[in-house]
């Protein structure tokens, strides 16, 4: 008759010394290889080997919570640090008249979380959130316009004076 490989959580892929197979005569050597993996996430010994079987099943899901947890907050630090770094890079460019962007005023997020705020409180500032993107757009196209316009006038005038001394 084939082992079959039981797992008891994703934590436990790959590990060869935390498989457990389905022999039961090796169930205490089972336990006794896994009672370290559950001790690390806080379980007492006295729990694993004399509590309820639910009581490990929580400790490993509180676990898995905490990674999950764990890897959200490495995932935001990197997009902090990814967009510090994309802030910069205007100034980084040899030769580059950009200027480097603000870093934010507040952290993400902060403000789907205004916790206290009334609804008038919260659509003012989204509204005022509203305003000032569209003030910033508004701002950039204008420069754009202005510069077109510019290199227009110095093309018409261009030809005015190149037009003047033909005649």
């Amino acid at each position: 008759m084939g082992e079959r490989e039981l797992i008891v959580s994703e934590s436990f892929r790959g590990r060869e010394d935390y498989k457990i197979t389905s022999r039961p005569k090796f169930y205490t050597e089972q336990f006794e290889r896994v009672c370290p993996y559950y001790i690390s996430f806080g379980m007492s010994y006295s729990d694993f080997w004399d509590g309820d079987v639910e009581i490990a099943k929580m400790y490993r899901i509180a676990h898995e919570a905490k990674m999950d947890e764990a890897n959200h907050l490495a995932w935001l630090q990197g997009m902090y640090v990814y967009n510090a770094i994309g802030a910069l890079a205007p100034i980084l460019r040899s030769f580059s008249k950009g200027k480097a962007q603000p870093y934010p005023k507040e952290p993400y997020g902060a403000s789907e979380r205004s916790i206290g705020l009334t609804e008038e409180q919260k659509e003012d500032a989204r509204h005022k959130k509203e305003d000032q993107q569209f003030e910033a757009y508004m701002t950039a196209w204008m420069s754009q316009v202005n510069k077109h316009m510019a290199q227009k006038a110095k093309v018409e005038e261009a030809i005015k004076e190149g037009g003047g001394a033909d005649a």
